[in-house]
């Protein structure tokens, strides 16, 4: 949680709107994702390549949302390691300001990608 509340204090200090939410449900994904108003997503949890646990019970794949509107930035922090198209492939609008890691990653790694974006040091985050 300490990585939110670094990305709030960012977003604030930036005069950007933004929301988070906690242990979404597959319904309240999906809505979050497939509006066109969302532009900028930050995924913290557990998954691999091809999707993300929800509430440690169910699983959202990401090629349910390959219709979804493209966004402006989508950071996977979490693992994102075997095979299969990502969420950046499928709604990213330039996958070269994404964050993907195509391997493991430990809550010390999202911490560093967190605190190079406050930083303004990662290419396309807001």
């Amino acid at each position: 949680r300490e990585n939110i509340t670094k990305l709030i204090k960012y977003f604030k200090k930036n005069n950007w709107s933004y929301k988070v939410y906690i242990n979404v449900d597959k319904k309240e994904l999906k809505n979050i994702i497939n509006n066109p108003k969302t532009k900028i997503i930050y995924l913290i949890g557990h998954g691999n390549r091809h999707g993300i646990k929800l509430n440690n019970k169910e699983m959202a794949y990401y090629c349910e949302f390959k219709n979804a509107p493209k966004k402006d930035f989508v950071a996977l922090l979490h693992c994102t390691h075997n095979t299969g198209k990502s969420l950046v492939d499928y709604i990213s609008k330039d996958s070269t300001k994404a964050f993907i890691t195509n391997k493991k990653i430990t809550s010390i790694g999202v911490s560093k990608f967190i605190d190079k974006v406050t930083r303004g040091s990662v290419h396309g985050a807001p």
